[in-house]
């Protein structure tokens, strides 16, 4: 491990753990607040072919989710965070994360490629881990997101 890759480490675990105490001390969990339901999100036929971004709750805190349309038709759903660092995949410019012609995701950060039917990580510094899959269903052409499967702030 270079010098690099070692400060790039520690630089992660202490945001990590001051994301923990910050939780531990300013937020009070309400088992309420967890949303243990099925959350509505769009119908099918109103996700762009660009894919869309949906707030959702994993745990207390309000995250954000893409959701896309595959060329089969199926719907698919990941959490917006990509896996080298915890930054939204569309954070910089150009917005776009999507291409649904190649079937991919990018970061425009890192660089990183996605393919969009696994969330496999196929290019970039985090090559072979996937994207958080988001559990979701589609009923009656409802596109539904199980909060209470989507795991907590502390899920890797």
């Amino acid at each position: 491990m270079d010098r690099f890759q070692f400060l790039l480490c520690v630089s992660f675990a202490v945001f990590a753990s001051l994301r923990f105490i910050f939780l531990m001390r300013f937020v009070s969990v309400d088992p309420q607040s967890y949303h243990a339901s099925m959350k509505r999100i769009t119908t099918v036929d109103e996700i762009p072919a660009k894919g869309m971004k949906f707030a959702y709750y994993e745990g207390p805190l309000e995250e954000e989710g893409i959701l896309l349309k595959m060329r089969d038709g199926s719907v698919r759903a990941y959490k917006n965070e990509c896996r080298h660092l915890p930054m939204r995949l569309d954070d910089r410019a150009p917005s776009e994360f999507f291409d649904a012609a190649k079937g991919q995701l990018t970061c425009n950060s890192h660089g990183a490629f996605f393919r969009a039917d696994d969330g496999l990580c196929t290019a970039g510094p985090c090559k072979g881990s996937h994207l958080k899959d988001l559990p979701v269903t589609v009923e009656n052409g409802v596109v539904f997101l199980d909060e209470s499967a989507t795991g907590s702030f502390f899920d890797v």
